[in-house]
């Protein structure tokens, strides 16, 4: 697990765009699977590590006015919050308590299947 970073944009600009949200995300939350999607002047940021499915959105008109991407760290942080993960370096005693805290459905999804009942 941990830092692998995934971009996909429509133009070189919105590439651009991608790989500074990355480095903001592994500069601040090292350790952390990160996906960063910008189509249509919309940025859509994943930590894989945490759910494939669950991340968040922002215009990318937002981040004009934030040369350091703070919208973006923040953001970043408070999905990592809502999965009850604190804000620092991912470790694997970390990793473990979060799958095994989860719902027993969102357990064997996050494990990538069933479980053995």
């Amino acid at each position: 697990m941990g830092d692998l970073i995934i971009t996909q944009a429509d133009t070189i600009g919105e590439q651009e765009v991608a790989r500074r949200c990355l480095q903001v995300l592994h500069l601040h939350y090292p350790g952390y699977d990160w996906e960063v999607n910008c189509h249509g002047g919309v940025v859509e940021v994943f930590n894989l590590t945490l759910h494939p499915n669950f991340g968040f959105r922002r215009k990318m008109s937002e981040l004009s006015n934030d040369p350091s991407l703070r919208l973006i760290m923040r953001a970043g942080g408070e999905l990592m919050e809502r999965f009850h993960v604190t804000r620092t370096r991912l470790a694997m005693g970390q990793l473990m308590e979060m799958v095994m805290a989860r719902p027993r459905g969102l357990r064997d999804e996050m494990l990538g299947g069933d479980l053995a009942k």
